[in-house]
């Protein structure tokens, strides 16, 4: 579990409860809600600027995914409704693209648009994969490879959760 102290200033933690359990999340930033689903590795690997980009334009919402979870779907939608996020963005990075993934498809009123950011290769393969059942998405959908230089990841994912996410926001 990561440790609340040694987060900036600028983030706070929280709990929710849902279907009987407690379950903690970091938020930060203001403005439109964003689920950020990472593990603490990726909060580091990732590009560094993003978080910056995010706060300014965000409120940030990650949750501490606990690292056994039987049904990490159910999880993400008992959290999602236990902090009444009607429509929310989706930022998934690594193994919680799938999961992210599922939950647009299962409960898509809930998802307003997600960005993933698989481990696997450079993101193509997986925006191939995804584009035979893209028609089935009820909302927009980016893959943002990890390889991606940092400047042009932010630029990306910034411009994409952009301004008309606002209409749609939980």
């Amino acid at each position: 579990m990561p440790n609340p102290t040694s987060m900036p200033p600028s983030e706070s933690w929280a709990e929710v409860r849902a279907r009987n359990q407690v379950m903690r999340y970091r938020r930060s930033g203001a403005g439109r809600s964003l689920l950020l689903l990472r593990s603490d590795r990726d909060a580091v690997a990732l590009w560094p600027d993003l978080d910056g980009a995010l706060d300014g334009s965000c409120r940030v919402i990650a949750p501490a995914v606990p690292p056994a979870v039987a049904d990490l779907v159910a999880w993400l939608a008992d959290f999602a409704e236990g902090l009444g996020l009607a429509r929310v963005a989706l930022l998934a990075v690594g193994v919680l693209c799938v999961p992210a993934l599922e939950l647009a498809l299962l409960d898509p009123e809930r998802v307003s648009r997600a960005v993933l950011v698989p481990d696997v290769g450079d993101g193509e393969g997986v925006e191939s994969a995804l584009a035979t059942t893209a028609h089935d998405l009820a909302m927009p959908l980016l893959v943002v490879p990890r390889s991606t230089p940092a400047t042009e990841a932010v630029r990306r994912i910034t411009g994409f959760l952009g301004p008309d996410e606002r209409r749609t926001a939980g």
